[in-house]
């Protein structure tokens, strides 16, 4: 083989390897969502509350949630919804004591047989966000009924940015 043929093979080889590893899911700053929810799940984060589920009934609002988040207690905690019968939501939320909040969110739709052990199940978003005011989480703890904002995570976080990377809390 000539020169000018050894290195298009080698130009040939280095591109393809380029975009198979362009193709793993991975981004410059430190992997899968599913790796960065690990390495802040590593962080070891205190979790004081159990998994909080947001179709429960108004009376079954979790106060250790709430109000973990109106004192922003350095926390990690989990929240399982449904908005329809075909759609699951998780999110995990990272607290820090200055009231940011990195927030690791995924759906799946039709299938509601997932254990979401495969990450490949779900659509993924990474967030960096700020808790609402204490008087916010204080009224969801008050109120009779309960207003919907209170039962949804979305509602508790504002002034949330796209999150390329990860720090413990």
């Amino acid at each position: 083989m000539d020169r000018f043929a050894s290195l298009f093979v080698r130009w040939v080889g280095v591109v393809f390897v380029g975009l198979l590893v362009g193709c793993s899911g991975e981004d410059s700053s430190g992997g899968t969502p599913h790796e960065k929810l690990q390495q802040l799940e590593a962080c070891s984060a205190p979790v004081p509350c159990d998994p909080m589920l947001t179709y429960a009934p108004d009376d079954m609002v979790d106060g250790c949630l709430l109000g973990s988040m109106s004192t922003a207690e350095l926390a990690q905690h989990r929240v399982e919804g449904s908005t329809t019968g075909d759609e699951r939501r998780l999110w995990d939320l990272f607290v820090s004591t200055d009231r940011s909040v990195q927030v690791v969110y995924r759906e799946i739709f039709n299938d509601m047989d997932s254990d979401w052990s495969d990450p490949n199940d779900y659509d993924w978003t990474l967030s960096a966000c700020t808790l609402r005011p204490t008087s916010f989480f204080d009224d969801c703890l008050g109120a009779t009924p309960i207003d919907d904002s209170c039962l949804n995570p979305d509602g508790w976080i504002e002034g949330c940015t796209s999150l390329s990377e990860v720090h413990c809390p």
